[in-house]
């Protein structure tokens, strides 16, 4: 990502100071008046309306984030356009000169006037701003060489420190997830999103599945059955999708399975049932039951389905250890990846959503239509 500067079309609003310090910069170009009428009446509507009035049945982050550009907007009632709004802003939030940052900005606007005034915002007008948008940077993406590579150097080469060692485990299975499953991160990890925060809502052990497929006269496999129900378009419609993974015999650093059995065991999350009948990491592929079936269901304890998979560390008199029921922070995960991909080598930030959004590059490059993309990725 990178700073840009303003062509200010509204100079009664004061000067643009840009930090010169910036390499990259991109013009941002806002010199239309295309969207006064509609906001004018957009302005006598938010007068009236209150945060607690949802039209639709959005994400709790997208409400909270609605309910913080509505507190905007009437704190700043001089603004009469969108692109007024970005102006206002970049002006009095010297901090935020990402891309991302008023990208989010105008999807949050336009939220707001579709459940304001019942009608989507005018096309010169979303046309001209999204045609700016995209004129800017691109979001990176991760493919899978990158994260092969970034995972490479995690177990081979790298030498940081964690709370933990279970914890450098749960970043790799974490990325595995993501890459695979084209979650966001808030589907696997405790959210830090308001309206979402403090809720403990993540990745559970109820929401997974691991199988050993014996077919005759072939070798076995272990398959993970990963359901995601907390995607950000499926937390209020119950929805869930499950993902089916299975195991790379060929490369360990890109196995989900090998990584999330390691987790489990540290846990000791398998079932009595089966640990008394000597289930162990050695035994995974030869395991068997009296009556031979094909397939094998590793069950978990009953007492932990309804706990997370990804924990965070705590202290307590006994020194540290894993919590046994919060989940681990998203904001974490973020940053050890920011902070792997530097180490790594990579030249753009590295940070999980980047995953997210490969999978849905290669989606559109399959030719998935739109509406079968949104549903993978949740956004339906």
């Amino acid at each position: 990502m990178c700073a840009f500067a303003f062509r200010d079309a509204y100079p009664e609003a004061g000067d643009v100071s840009v930090d010169e310090g910036d390499s990259e910069q991109a013009d941002f170009d806002i010199d239309s008046d295309a969207s006064d009428a509609d906001l004018l009446g957009l302005k006598q509507e938010l007068n009236k309306l209150s945060p607690e009035k949802a039209q639709r049945d959005l994400a709790d982050s997208n409400i909270a984030a609605q309910e913080m550009t509505l507190q905007r907007w009437k704190r700043s009632c001089s603004i009469m356009s969108f692109k007024g709004y970005l102006i206002w802003y970049y002006k009095t939030h010297p901090r935020a000169r990402r891309l991302n940052t008023y990208e989010s900005l105008w999807k949050t606007s336009r939220q707001l006037y579709y459940d304001t005034c019942h009608k989507v915002v005018a096309d010169d007008v979303g046309k001209e701003i999204t045609n700016v948008l995209k004129g800017m940077r691109d979001k990176p993406v991760v493919g899978y060489n990158g994260l092969h590579g970034a995972l490479y150097y995690h177990w081979k080469f790298d030498t940081e420190i964690f709370t933990l060692e279970l914890e450098r485990v749960e970043l790799a299975l974490g990325l595995l997830f993501l890459a695979f499953t084209g979650a966001g991160p808030g589907a696997i990890f405790a959210s830090g999103c308001k309206g979402i925060v403090g809720t403990n809502a993540a990745l559970l052990y109820k929401d997974v599945k691991l199988r050993l497929l014996q077919p005759p006269d072939e070798a076995s496999l272990l398959v993970l059955e990963v359901t995601i129900i907390l995607d950000k378009g499926k937390r209020k419609r119950n929805a869930p999708k499950t993902i089916t993974l299975y195991e790379n015999h060929t490369c360990p650093a890109m196995c989900p399975i090998l990584h999330f059995v390691a987790i489990a065991f540290a846990h000791n999350a398998f079932h009595p049932r089966l640990m008394s009948a000597g289930l162990n990491p050695y035994s995974l592929h030869n395991f068997f039951t009296p009556d031979g079936p094909i397939t094998i269901d590793f069950a978990f304890r009953d007492d932990i389905l309804e706990i997370p998979i990804f924990r965070r560390a705590t202290r307590s008199i006994e020194g540290i250890h894993v919590d046994p029921l919060r989940a681990q922070f998203a904001n974490s995960i973020s940053y050890w990846t920011k902070k792997l991909g530097q180490r790594a080598g990579f030249d753009h930030s590295f940070q999980p959503y980047a995953l997210r959004r490969e999978v849905g590059t290669e989606l559109t490059d399959r030719g998935i239509s739109d509406q079968q993309r949104n549903q993978i990725l949740g956004h339906a």
